[in-house]
C-alpha cells in the first residue's frame, strides 16, 4: 500500500509543477506605441512564463522588420495607453530581425501589475528610439493540448 501511495505521489509531481507556472503573451506592433502609434510594419511576439511560487520569470520572443537596428528591449510598467518605467532590460540578438530573451524575479507589486495587464514589452530601434513595437503582457489561457491561447493570440 505504501509503495502504491508513493507511486501515485510521484505521478502527481508534474501536475503540481505545471500548476505553479502561468504564461503571458504579447503581440508587438507599432500601433500599440504610446503616446503616438507609428506606421512601422515591424512585428514581434513574446511569451513570459511566471513561476507563481517564486515570482521568477523567463521571457522568449522574436521580432522582424524593424525600420532601424534594435537598440534596446525592455519590460516596462504601465497600462495600455500609458508609458512607464523600465523594470527589466531584455537581451536581444540581431538587427532589424532577431530574438528577445530575459529572466528575473518580480516583486509582489510587479506580479500584481502583470496580472492586471499593467506590464508591457517594448522594442526600441535606431529609428524609433522611444519604441518601435510594443504590447501588454496578457494572460494566455492554456488549452487541453497544452498550448496557450486566448482571444488575442489564437
Amino acid at each position: 500500500m505504501r509503495l502504491a501511495t508513493a507511486f501515485l505521489g510521484l505521478l502527481a509531481l508534474p501536475l503540481a509543477a505545471s500548476a505553479q507556472t502561468t504564461t503571458y503573451r504579447a503581440v508587438l506592433s507599432g500601433a500599440n506605441e504610446f503616446p503616438t502609434p507609428n506606421a512601422s510594419t515591424a512585428t514581434g511576439s513574446a511569451s513570459l512564463v511566471l513561476n507563481t511560487a517564486t515570482l521568477g520569470w523567463t521571457l522568449t520572443g522574436s521580432y522582424t522588420g524593424l525600420t532601424g537596428t534594435i537598440n534596446g528591449s525592455h519590460i516596462h510598467t504601465g497600462a495600455s495607453g500609458a508609458n512607464g518605467a523600465v523594470i527589466f532590460s531584455l537581451t536581444n540578438t540581431g538587427g532589424a530581425t532577431g530574438t528577445l530573451s530575459g529572466s528575473g524575479t518580480f516583486t509582489s507589486a510587479q506580479a500584481i501589475s502583470l496580472n492586471a495587464n499593467g506590464l508591457y514589452v517594448n522594442v526600441h530601434s535606431t529609428t524609433f528610439t522611444g519604441g518601435e513595437i510594443r504590447d501588454q503582457l496578457r494572460f494566455a489561457t492554456p488549452t487541453v493540448d497544452g498550448n496557450c491561447t486566448d482571444g488575442n493570440y489564437q
